[in-house]
Order: structure tokens, then sequence, then C-alpha cells
């Protein structure tokens, strides 16, 4: 059933006088349409207040609460099936005044209604809608239908939404191929400690473990006696800090705007979340450093090298950052980034200076950290921070008593591998002191006091609202742990922790003591965490690189990988194998995924032994597989038709009746051809001592090769489709194996092709391991497989998870954009994965998204998510890599096993722009 719609504008103004009343079909005055059957499912909305159902079939009540005493419009939302894509029947009513107050009072029963309503917005199970919050929607949505849900009497908490699981597969598929997963089992920064936070804190921090995994050799890694040439800035950045290293102000401004049109619209549609919290635009804003004025202005003619720094890498809630920006004329550039702080403070914010160490700093900040910069300069070298940390750690570095990130010896490896060229834009680097101080028990508790912080400010915030977001608003029994609280336009804001704008960074929260609960918790992550690691510590690096034809490159490094990694099936897979070059049929397929295969390990090694049995005893029936595998799917104008059929049932059926134009093809490398020939032998007796009669056995000839066809004999009766056969050409360089003619004559084209080029060198694949090519439209592709609303589906139910509370600011805050309320209070902007706004539909009464309409009259929308439209191709590889074992001491014990980094690299080629 589709999700009711609170719906909100005042459209008469009356003495306050609420009306919540009980109405049935009956008691409607239909102005347009007619009344649904009484089996049929409706949802209504009025003009003038809040509309809710209860209750099925003939049943079914239209509860409404009105402000004021007025005649209710509205119209009725008429579901005469579920199909996603199909609008509703409109039917459009009114009730007068007098009927209105005739009608049985409804207090009660609109209570259970707003109940269900926003347990449906929270994903509660039980609830009759399977439009819910996507898993990680922001925290004020999930805040304020919490609120409502417990004044409108639930007991206890509202659950938390597990999110759709068809959404998290398609998202943790790219995860993998983008190296996210990685970063996200190897930092663990979603492992939040679950802390009640209660108790006296009598533990002292210091008390607290430390880990002590073992730092990578680097000494001992190769290449590790080459040599680099140095940053210049890295002599300046403090080597217990993340870093991003740009080469140039130009590097800096065209890596930013190529990754910001290649890769943060498609990141932010996989990301899980309807929202973007604009962190960059904050930050720019914060430290009176717009890029872009920068950019215009005279930046590459003053600035030479540019690099960025932190405490750690929570930027969407709150963190420390510095800019450090070297000058090719120091004067012109201290100039500049005077008179910014000069012209914060004419607007507004208050003048702050001082000094750390010998350097001093002079600044601009405001209450609520909106604004909040602090500038140094250091001969040709300025410094401009939002905290007074990120100049106390920049001082320390040039005093000798902090090192500095160029000693760090991780940084010196991965700037071996990277080398500095005119196709560099960015070198980030995440230290090995870095990701020590992030497994801290300060970093950890800290983290975790933010974040039940955070949840104490929204659900504060919430109530604020509800009560009239007045200035000054204090809650009844405000929390002793947030300190003073103070409300301004944009919300509450807490002493100690901020805003939920801007949350006090971890760095500047003074812990000294903790409770036993938060003790207790840090031991149990503590050891978790130190049991994750077979040797050592995983330091990382990102490079970015950008071509002169507009692609861009993305190289990461994760050494070494967690233990319980989802990439050690991927490992036992390809065990001492890895890609070939040419091998596996390398082409511009749609989408062609090419695995390395170990024959005598792992799964195919269990299976290679195995399987001689059921072959005539044939010893190792699969020693013909070479070490490269490759899947692919051709374009073709089949996908077209396949994507046309509206019902899944009926796409199946397609699908079954014409496997033989399905344009999907597998290719194994051979290792040895006279192995093969005997394995195909065994499976050809094998099928016709097991089934005869069933499979008829030929050879059809293409190009004056050879290849082999299988066709199920008339009399077989399997059910298959009309002209179903199976096609598989053995050959020196690979079997070939489809179920489409077209696609294996493709296939041996592009073979003849190569025999006839000899001796020329085929390109490699783009990882060692695992390589994935796609074009974007890969995506509908695999939507035409997966399953009913495919990605279409995934995108038009997150555009549509925002409406509900879209529709609850237009009603409480008449005249502004729904939109803009809701990044005023809470700090992101709601957003749909395909781009577009969000806007006022009179019709229905209702918000709605440009692309994808509403569910009572939803658009085709977009085809793929926002960005993807400007992507001609992205690769991906994944090369795993071996790290050297480690020097045990005397008496210590290793467990079995080697540690294995990671590598990722990925090429996203832009589409020609038009002429």
């Amino acid at each position: 059933m589709r999700l009711a719609f609170l719906l909100c504008v005042l459209a008469v103004s009356l003495p306050a006088e609420e009306l919540i009343r009980e109405l049935h079909l009956t008691d409607l005055t239909i102005t347009e349409g007619s009344l649904p059957a009484e089996e049929a499912a409706w949802n209504a909305s009025v003009a003038n207040g809040e509309a809710l159902t209860e209750g099925t079939g003939a049943g079914r009540v239209l509860l409404v609460r009105l402000p004021a005493p007025a005649e209710l419009r509205g119209v009725l939302a008429v579901y005469v099936d579920d199909d996603p894509f199909k609008p509703a029947q409109r039917v459009a009513f009114t009730v007068p005044l007098a009927k209105l107050q005739a009608a049985p009072d409804a207090v009660a029963a609109f209570r259970t209604a707003k109940r269900e309503f926003c347990a449906i917005q929270l994903g509660a199970e039980g609830s009759r809608s399977s439009q819910v919050l996507p898993e990680g929607a922001d925290l004020g949505t999930r805040a304020w239908w919490s609120l409502q849900r417990t004044r409108a009497g639930a007991a206890g908490e509202a659950a938390v939404p597990n999110g759709n699981r068809r959404d998290r597969e398609l998202d943790e598929t790219i995860d993998l191929f983008t190296g996210i997963t990685a970063l996200r089992e190897n930092l663990q920064f979603d492992r939040t400690l679950r802390i009640r936070g209660e108790g006296e804190s009598n533990v002292l921090i210091t008390d607290l473990p430390q880990l002590e995994v073992k730092e990578v050799p680097w000494e001992r890694m190769p290449g590790a006696e080459s040599k680099f040439e140095l940053d210049a800035l890295a002599e300046r950045l403090p080597g217990d800090q993340h870093a991003v290293l740009f080469p140039s102000f130009t590097a800096m401004s065209g890596g930013l705007a190529r990754v910001d049109s290649l890769l943060a619209g498609p990141l932010q549609a996989v990301s899980g979340r309807s929202d973007d919290a604009g962190s960059m635009q904050r930050y720019q804003h914060q430290l009176g450093l717009e890029l872009t004025e920068l950019s215009k202005r005279f930046g590459a003619q003053i600035v030479d090298q540019v690099a960025m720094t932190g405490s750690d890498p929570f930027l969407r809630t709150g963190t420390d950052v510095a800019v450090l920006l070297r000058a090719k004329q120091p004067e012109l550039l201290a100039a500049f980034l005077t008179a910014k702080v000069e012209a914060m403070i004419k607007a507004g914010a208050t003048a702050i200076q001082g000094s750390a160490g010998t350097l001093a700093w002079r600044g601009a900040k405001r209450d609520d950290r909106s604004v909040s910069c602090y500038l140094l300069i250091d001969g040709e070298v300025a410094v401009v921070a939002n905290s007074l940390v990120q100049i106390e750690a920049y001082a320390a570095v040039r005093a000798g008593t902090r090192p500095a990130l160029s000693a760090a010896p991780e940084y010196a490896y991965f700037r071996r591998r990277y080398h500095t060229g005119d196709d560099e834009l960015a070198l980030a680097v995440v230290p090995d002191a870095a990701l020590r101080r992030w497994c801290s028990a300060h970093w950890r508790i800290g983290d975790s006091r933010r974040m039940r912080a955070a949840t104490v400010l929204a659900a504060l915030q919430a109530e604020w609202i509800a009560d009239g977001a007045k200035p000054g608003w204090q809650p009844v029994t405000p929390p002793t742990e947030l300190g003073a609280l103070s409300a301004g336009s944009e919300g509450l804001r807490s002493a100690v922790y901020g805003s939920l704008a801007f949350l006090t960074p971890v760095s500047e929260l003074v812990i000294d003591r903790v409770t036993n609960d938060e003790a207790e918790a840090y031991r149990r992550f503590h050891d978790q965490y130190q049991r994750a690691w077979r040797d050592y510590l995983d330091p990382l690096a990102v490079h970015l690189t950008g071509s002169a034809d507009g692609r861009l490159g993305v190289d990461l490094s994760i050494l070494p990988l967690i233990i319980d990694s989802d990439y050690r099936r991927m490992l036992e897979f390809a065990g001492e194998a890895t890609l070939e070059a040419g091998a596996g049929d390398p082409h511009p397929a749609l989408l062609q995924l090419a695995v390395a295969l170990d024959r005598d390990s792992g799964p195919l090694g269990e299976v290679n032994r195995d399987a001689g049995r059921t072959l005539g005893g044939l010893a190792s029936p699969f020693g013909w597989v070479g070490q490269t595998a490759s899947i692919y799917a051709d374009a073709d104008p089949f996908w077209d038709e396949v994507a046309a059929i509206p019902e899944m049932h009926d796409r199946m059926e397609f699908l079954q009746a014409n496997l033989s134009r399905l344009p999907l093809g597998i290719n194994v490398a051979v290792a040895d051809p006279f192995r093969l020939a005997a394995f195909l032998t065994a499976l050809r007796a094998m099928a016709t001592q097991s089934a005869p009669g069933l499979m008829e056995w030929g050879t059809r000839t293409w190009k004056e090769v050879d290849y082999v066809i299988i066709t199920p004999a008339a009399r077989a009766g399997l059910g298959l489709g009309k002209d179903t056969h199976l096609y598989y050409l053995p050959a020196p360089e690979g079997l070939t194996v489809t179920c489409s003619e077209a696609v294996m004559q493709r296939a041996i084209e592009r073979l003849v092709a190569a025999r006839a080029a000899g001796a020329v060198k085929p390109a490699p694949w783009p990882g060692s391991h695992l390589a994935l090519a796609a074009d974007p439209a890969a995506l509908r592709m695999a939507a035409s497989l997966a399953g009913e609303s495919g990605v279409q589906g995934w995108m038009q139910r997150r555009a549509w998870a925002n409406l509900a509370i879209l529709n609850e600011w237009r009603r409480r805050f008449p005249g502004e954009d729904p939109v803009a309320v809701h990044q005023r209070l809470w700090g992101v902007r709601l957003t749909s994965p395909a781009g577009g706004t969000y806007v006022w539909n009179e019709r229905w009464l209702s918000m709605e998204s440009s692309v994808f309409g509403l569910p009572a009259e939803p658009k085709a929308g977009a085809e793929l998510p926002s960005g993807l439209d400007g992507i001609a191709r992205i690769t991906a590889g994944l090369s795993f890599e071996a790290l050297p074992a480690a020097d045990l001491k005397p008496g210590e014990d290793d467990e079995p096993g080697q540690s294995h980094g990671l590598r990722v690299t990925l090429t996203v080629e832009p589409k020609p722009a038009a002429k």
C-alpha cells in the first residue's frame, strides 16, 4: 500500500480551534472523478491540514486534523493495482464545514494512525508500506518522525530502518570495486562504541590500552631504496594526521572540478543517502577561502603548492582542518588572506589573535562556527585553519617537537610508488600514526560522545521545531552533558558539542577521565580490532591523476587488509594466479568481469580434485584451465527489448524464449589444449551415457574457424525456447561458451584479428586479480535481469523517501521552500539520486520529485543516477599484494598465512564534449 502523505497549506485564517474528525467516503462531496470501489486502496491529501487513513477495504476511513474550522478541500489517490509506475486515479472532494463539525470526533483514531504513519517513515517492523527511509537517512528526519511518533502516544524508541536488501546489494557491489569496502573494513568508523554514558567518570583515559600491532617493515618493501621527489609542504605537515598534497594550485582546482563532475554524483547516488551535507562548501565558507574566488582572482599566479590536513576524516559531522598555501608571491597572498579576515570581521565575526610558539596568528570567529578562521603567515607558507588545534600542530612541526609527514617511512614508500608528474592531481596519505590515533581511547570515546550528543541534540531540536522554533527556547529538563544550550534561527547549539551543522571536533574535546561503561566498551573494541590484523596496521594512500582527454584516474593502496575481509574469498580464488594480458578475450563489451583463477588451490582446486570421479576418473579435469577467466555482456538492442517489457513475469518468459539471443559470453584461458580436448571428450561421453538422445552435437564454421553447437533433441521436451543452442569454441587462446551465435561469431572475428596481428603486445588488465570494465548503461542491462523495477525503482524509492518530511515542512513553514527549510534546520540538503529538484504539485497537494513525480502520479524518470550520463566508460582493477612476513621476537607465536595489501585502480572516461 502506498504512503499517506502529511500535507500542508493553511487555506483560511480563523481563530484557533483545532478539529480532528473521522470521515467515510460517503461524507465526501465529489467534485471530480468518482468514489473508489470498496476494495480499492486509496490515500488522501487535504489543502488545509493533515490527512491520514486507517483501515482497509470498505472499513477504510479518512482522518483529518484542521488547525481551525473551515471547509475541507482535498484529493483521493485511488490505486487500482500495486504497479509503482502506474498513476493513481484522482478524485477531488470537499466537505462542508457543517458536515465536518458534525462528523465523529477522532482524537484517539488519529493518534493511532499517526503512530502508524511515523512507524512507516522510520521503517519499523509491521508497517504496511514499503516506502521507508533509505539506509543512511539524515539524523534530523529520523529525529522528527521519532518525536511525532512519541507525541502520538508510542512507547519506546522507534525502530531504525534496516534498508532495502536489493539496494544494499547494489551499493556493496560498487563498494567492492571502488575500494570503499576496504576502507570501511580497515578504518571501521562505522563501529561507534555503544555506550549508555551513565555513571561517574572515574577511569583515567591514560590507563586504557593502546594498539600494539606492528608497523609495516617499509625498509623491506619493494622499491624501498629508490629515489623520490619530496613534496615541499610535507616537511610542514604533522606526521600523525591525514594529508592531501596538490602539486600546484591548478592541479587542485582542476582535480576537484574533475572529481566533482565525474565521481561526486555516482558516489552520492550509491552512498545509501538521500541528502547532501555540502561539506566542501561549508568548510570553504568557514575558512573564508572560497576556491572559485581565489581561482578567478589570481590563484595560479601567486600560489605554488597546496596541502590540506586534519585530525580525522569526520568532515560530514565536523572536524578540524587546515589548508597550507605555498606562495610564489608571499606578499600578495598574505594581503589577500588578511583582507578576507577583515571582511569577515566587518560582517559580524569576532576578531581573534594569539601565538603558537614563536608564530603569531589572527582570525575571525562566530559563536556558531559558521565562520572559524585562523590565519598564520610563515614566510612563503600561509596556513588557514578552522581550529587552533591545527595552528598549534603546525607550530609544533616547525619547532621540531612534533614529527613531520616527510619523516614518515610510509609517506616515502607511497611517494616512490606514485611519482610526481604532469598528470598528477593529488596524493592523499593516511600514515600509521594517524590510524593509531584514530583507534585510541580518546578518539573512539570522543567520537562516541559526539554521536550520543548529536542524537540528543537532534531529539531536542525536533522538540524546538514542534514548539514553534522560537529563539531562546529551552527544554524542560536540559541534559547536563551538553552544557549550556542556546537556540538560534538554525537550531540548537551546545556549549560543549556544538551544533548539528558542525559538531565540536574530537581533537578539541577534553577527555581526562571516562566512565566504567566507556572504558569497558573501548577495551572490547581494542581487543577485537587488535585481533583483526595478522601482522601489521594499515596505512593507505590515494593517488589522483588526470589526462589531457579528461580522464580521471584513482589509485588506492591499503597495506595490509584486515583478516576478516570481504575480499578474502576473491583472494582464495586467485591464489597464486594473476590476470594474463590478452587472456579472457578483453574487448569493449557493455560489461566485462575478469578474474584470476588458481586451479590448484582454493575453491577451484577442490572442484578440480572432486570432479575427476564424475568424469570417468579423468585426472585433474580442470588442469587445462589457465589463469584468467571472464564473463561479458555485449552491447545489443536485445537489452532494450527486455527493458521495454513492464512485467517481470513476462520479462522472464521473454528471456527463456530468447536464450539464443542473450548476448552473454564466457571465456576461460587455456593452459593445456590437450587436457582441454580430453575434458571436452569426457564431458560429451558422460552426457551421452547419462542422458542418451537428449542432446545433439554438431559443428559450424565462421571465418574458416570451426565451433561446436549443442542442440536439445526435438523429442527431449526440455521446455526451452525455439532455436535454443549452446555454442563453444575450444582454442589455444581460450574456451568460449555462449548461447548466442552472434556472440560466438563476434568472438571468432576478434580471434582471427588477433592472430593476424601477430606479435602485437596485448594491453594488460587494469588489475592483477580482478578487473571490471563497464559502460554506465550496463546498470540498465543489469536492471533488466535483477528485479521488478531495477535501478530505476531503486532511485525512485530514494527520491520519494523525502516527500513526507518535505510535506511536513511546507505545512509548518508556509511560504518557505521546504528543501531550504530542511537544510537550514538540519544542515543537509535533501536530494534525489537521479538529480532534479523537489517542487509542489497543486493537483495532488503534495511535494514531488521533478524527475520521478510522486506515488500518485509517477514519472518515468531517469534510467541512470545523476552524473553517469557524462561518463563514457569505467574500468576498475583489484590487485592483492603480499607483504613481508613479520619479524617475530623469541617466544612470539604467529598465525599461519600471509598478510596481503590491496591496490585498487579506477579510470573514469568522460563522454566527448558536445560540439
